[in-house]
């Protein structure tokens, strides 16, 4: 797809919006800041100037829309349950995306604890640590995440 006012080609953003979350039922249209959920993520995208067209999808239906649109160009993957992305982060991650000739960009952010310190609760309510015992018993801290620029 090529952005005509800019001369470049445009990404297509897909955002999937599953009703059937397991921990969260319906949350793609649970209200969070007066909103719902996965509207943060459409005004995002529809924000985006890389972005030409934006697509929501449900379930699996990602494969069959992207086929009907004979798209064959980029793509962009734009959870709904990361609400406080804004448009300036997605052309950003654009931007580093074409000048890296990366395969693809993802973005992450830096955790305050180390993932192995880090505990949920199990099906019963107990608390219980996300990963398993380290492989190594008395492993150093591993180090923060790098930013590159996102």
């Amino acid at each position: 797809m090529t952005d005509q006012a800019q001369g470049r080609q445009g990404v297509l953003a897909i955002i999937p919006a599953r009703g059937g979350s397991k921990g969260l039922p319906r949350k793609n249209v649970l209200p969070l800041g007066g909103l719902p959920l996965i509207a943060w993520t459409v005004r995002a995208a529809l924000g985006a100037p890389c972005v030409v067209r934006t697509v929501v999808s449900t379930d699996d239906v990602v494969a069959h829309v992207l086929e009907s649109l004979g798209w064959q160009g980029p793509a962009v993957l734009l959870q709904p349950t990361s609400p406080f992305r804004t448009a300036r982060d997605i052309e950003a991650a654009h931007t580093l995306w074409r000048q890296s000739g990366a395969p693809g960009c993802v973005s992450v952010c830096a955790v305050e604890e180390s993932p192995w310190l880090m505990f949920g609760l199990d099906s019963g309510g107990a608390l219980q640590c996300l990963l398993p015992e380290p492989p190594v018993p008395a492993r150093p801290p591993f180090p923060a995440p790098r930013n590159r620029g996102l």
